[in-house]
């Protein structure tokens, strides 16, 4: 459950808004408001920071398989998947700047704990999925679509 928490937050942090000037300093405020919309399940706060043409993207799991949903808004009274309500996220820890945690499946454990955010690259990991369902289960994802969510 610790690892969905962790990257659900990942999740809904990065695809929200585009950072032009002062990026660090924007980015972490945001972050800060979408933590704190969590911790009080403040859905509107949320809902007004997702890009209204992009959305949101949810990853998650149903068996095997990964999936995910790109929402328009979120809901802690419908959270998606329904079998896995949004928490209140609550933490002590700063936010820092620097290269994010990993997971090792072989020690089943993060690198490091602690809420981290990084400006270094761009992070594929939704269009590698949707590539694998797009190949291996449901061929209604589109090239467009993954190159949308690239």
């Amino acid at each position: 459950m610790k690892f969905w928490k962790a990257f659900l937050f990942l999740i809904v942090v990065f695809p929200m808004q585009s950072f032009a000037s002062n990026t660090n300093d924007r980015l972490l405020s945001s972050i800060r408001k979408i933590v704190d919309a969590f911790h009080q399940s403040d859905s509107a706060t949320l809902n007004s920071m997702i890009d209204s043409t992009d959305g949101v993207a949810i990853l998650y799991t149903t068996g095997a398989y990964p999936n995910y949903a790109i929402l328009k808004h979120l809901s802690f009274q419908n959270p998606i998947p329904e079998r896995s309500p949004y928490d209140a996220v609550s933490f002590e820890s700063p936010i820092q700047q620097g290269d994010l945690p990993t997971y090792s499946c072989d020690d089943s454990k993060w690198d490091k704990t602690g809420v981290y955010f990084s400006t270094k690259g761009a992070d594929h990991l939704f269009s590698d999925i949707a590539k694998v369902i797009q190949k291996e289960i449901n061929d209604n994802i589109t090239d467009d679509e993954i190159t949308r969510i690239k």
